[in-house]
C-alpha cells in the first residue's frame, strides 16, 4: 500500500501532462485525452510498435493485468515483477506472463477454467471495474462482487466513491481509452465535496449569473428553450451533480460540456415539473458548464423551459461565463440548428445524424470560439414555407420557431450585435419571386444590425439549383457569397438531391465556413 500511495501522489504532482504522442491521437475523444496522457505518462499503458493507441479498440484481458499491475506497483515495481501465470494459454514467454502472474497471485484475476485465463479475450466495463475494485481493497463476496447481482452492485460501488466519473460503466465490452478513465478515476481519487454548500441557480431570478447562447426567451415560468442549439453557459466552483429543473412537453436530449468537453447525452423526460440529473460525478474544482438543448425523441419541436440548475459548490463563484470574441448570428432552415431529418433511423442515444451539437452553425461557432445566436425556422425558405410553417420570411425576426403561434410570437431581442451574419435559406424555394425575398432579407438583417454589418449568403449544402441565383443576390445587395459541399450521405429523404445532410455533411460545411470567415474577420 506504501507503494500505491507513493504512486499516486506522483501522478498528482504531474501538474502538466503533455498529450501522448501517439499517430491516432486524434482518434481519442476529447473526455478521454486527460485520462490517456495521464496514464501513458505514467507508464501504466503504452501504445503499440506502429505508433498507435487504438483508443477504440477493446481491452483484453491481459491488457488489463499490466494496468493493475502497473496501479499498484508504479513502473518499476511492475518491471521487477517475477511472477509466473500458472495457465495452460499463458506460456513464460507470453508478454503479459507477470503481470498476468501477479494480478492472479493478488486474487485480482482469475482464470476462464480447464486451466486456461484466455489472455486475448475482450473484458466488458463491470468485469474491469470489478478487477480495480478487488484491486483497491474491497471483498469480492463481503461487499457482492460475486453471485447475480454482482454487476449492478459494481455500478452502485462506482458510483458511492465517484469512480464513474466521464464514464458510464456497462457490461459492453470497454475500450482502451475507457479503461484509461476508469484507471485514471482509481489512480487519482476526486477531491472531497463535503465542504461545498447547496447551490440552486434560478434562470429567471438570476439572470446575470449565466449567459444564453442560440435563441431564448424568458416567459412566467422560466427560459424557455424552443429550438435545438439552445444553451446556457456559466462559471462556478463546483463538483458531484448537475441537476436541471424543468418543464417539457415531450421526451427531449440534451448536451452537458464541461471546460468544452462533450460529456453524456442525456434524454430528459417529460414532465410538468422535472428534476433531472444531467450529469454526475464533476470532478471539484472551478468548471465552465455550457448545457446545450438538444431534439425532442419525435422530432417535434415542442416547448421546454428551464427553471433552475442545482449543484453543490459555492455560491459566491457563479457568473455567467465571459463574452467571447466573435459573436456569429446564422439565419436558416431547420437545417441550420441541426433539426433537420439528417437521419432516417429514429433519434435515439448519441446518434450524431440528429444533434445540435453536430450542425454546422454550432460546430463552426465552437472552431471559431465563438458566441452564436440561431433564427431558425423549420420548412422555410425566401419565399416558401410548409403547410405547418405559414408565414413567409418577410417577418423572420418575429419567430422563435416555426410551431410559435401568433399569438406567441416573441421578438428578437438580443442586444449584442453580430459580427457576421450567416444567411442560409433557399431550400425549399421555388424560383418564383425568390431573388426579390431573398434581397429583402438581407435588408432585414441591416435594418437590424447596420448597413456594414458581415453578411455571408452560404448555399449548395442540401441543394444548388439556386446557386446562380443567390450569386447574383450577393453581388447586387453587396455581400459576401460562398459555395458549399453538398453531401446528403447519411440524411433522410425521399430522393438524391433532396436527402438532408448527415452530420459528416455538417462537418464538412463547417470546416468550410470556418475558413471562408477567417478570412473576412
Amino acid at each position: 500500500m506504501k507503494k500505491l500511495l507513493s504512486f499516486i501522489l506522483a501522478l498528482l504532482m504531474l501538474t502538466s501532462v503533455a498529450s501522448a504522442a501517439f499517430a491516432d491521437q486524434d482518434q481519442i475523444e476529447a473526455k478521454y485525452t486527460a485520462a490517456v496522457s495521464q496514464m501513458s505518462e505514467s507508464g501504466i499503458v503504452s501504445g503499440f510498435p506502429n505508433g498507435n493507441f487504438a483508443p477504440k479498440d477493446t481491452l483484453t484481458r491481459a491488457q488489463a493485468a499490466k494496468i493493475l499491475c502497473t496501479v499498484l506497483e508504479g513502473t518499476a515495481g511492475a518491471e521487477a515483477v517475477t511472477a509466473t501465470a500458472d495457465f495452460k494459454d499463458v506460456p513464460a514467454t507470453h508478454w503479459a506472463a507477470k503481470y498476468i502472474g501477479y494480478c492472479a497471485e493478488k486474487g485480482i484475476v482469475s482464470g476462464v477454467g480447464n486451466g486456461k485465463f484466455h489472455p486475448d479475450n475482450h473484458l466488458t466495463g463491470h468485469a474491469f471495474a470489478k478487477m480495480l475494485l478487488v484491486a483497491f481493497g474491497h471483498k469480492a463476496e463481503a461487499d457482492g462482487l460475486t453471485g447475480s447481482d454482482w454487476a449492478a452492485n459494481v455500478e452502485k460501488l462506482l458510483k458511492s466513491e465517484g469512480r464513474d466519473y466521464d464514464l458510464t460503466v456497462t457490461g459492453n465490452k470497454l475500450t482502451r481509452q475507457e479503461a484509461c478513465q476508469l484507471a485514471y478515476n482509481f489512480t487519482v481519487p476526486a477531491a472531497d465535496t463535503s465542504a461545498y454548500e447547496e447551490v440552486k441557480i434560478d434562470l429567471k431570478a438570476e439572470k446575470t449569473l449565466y449567459k444564453t447562447q442560440g435563441r431564448t426567451f424568458m416567459n412566467d415560468t422560466g427560459l424557455v428553450m424552443l429550438w435545438p442549439g439552445n444553451a446556457i453557459d456559466f462559471n462556478a466552483e463546483l463538483g458531484g451533480e448537475l441537476t436541471l429543473h424543468y418543464t417539457a412537453m415531450d421526451d427531449g436530449y440534451l448536451w452537458v460540456f464541461v471546460d468544452g468537453i462533450r460529456h453524456t447525452r442525456t434524454l430528459l423526460p417529460k414532465a410538468e415539473n422535472g428534476a433531472e440529473i444531467v450529469l454526475a460525478n464533476i470532478r471539484p474544482g472551478a468548471h465552465t458548464i455550457r448545457i446545450v438543448r438538444d431534439h425532442d425523441l419525435n422530432s417535434k419541436g415542442l416547448e421546454s423551459i428551464w427553471q433552475a440548475v442545482s449543484f453543490r459548490g459555492v455560491k459566491s463563484s457563479v457568473k455567467a461565463a465571459e463574452q467571447k470574441k466573435l459573436f456569429i448570428e446564422y439565419i436558416g432552415d431547420s437545417i441550420t440548428s441541426g433539426k433537420g431529418a439528417m437521419s432516417s433511423a429514429k433519434y435515439k442515444g448519441n446518434d450524431p445524424n440528429h444533434s445540435a451539437t453536430h450542425a454546422y452553425s454550432y460546430v463552426s461557432a465552437s472552431m471559431l470560439d465563438a458566441d452564436y445566436s440561431l433564427v431558425s425556422r423549420g420548412s422555410c425558405g425566401f419565399t416558401k414555407t410548409s403547410s405547418s410553417c405559414p408565414k413567409t420570411m418577410a417577418n423572420m425576426y418575429d419567430y422563435i420557431n416555426c410551431f410559435a403561434a401568433d399569438d406567441k410570437l416573441v421578438k428578437y431581442d438580443f442586444a449584442r450585435k453580430p459580427d457576421v451574419v450567416i444567411l442560409a435559406l433557399g431550400t425549399n424555394d421555388s424560383t418564383k419571386g425568390f431573388k426579390d425575398a431573398a434581397l429583402a432579407m438581407i435588408e432585414q438583417i441591416r435594418a437590424r444590425n447596420g448597413k456594414d454589418v458581415k453578411i455571408v449568403v452560404q448555399y449548395g449544402m442540401m441543394i444548388q439549383k439556386h446557386a446562380a441565383t443567390l450569386e447574383k443576390v450577393a453581388k447586387e445587395a453587396g455581400v459576401y457569397s460562398l459555395k458549399v459541399t453538398q453531401d446528403n450521405t447519411g440524411g433522410a429523404g425521399s430522393s438524391k438531391g433532396t436527402k438532408h445532410p448527415g452530420y459528416k455533411g455538417h462537418a464538412k460545411v463547417a470546416e468550410e465556413l470556418v475558413a471562408f470567415l477567417k478570412t473576412i474577420l
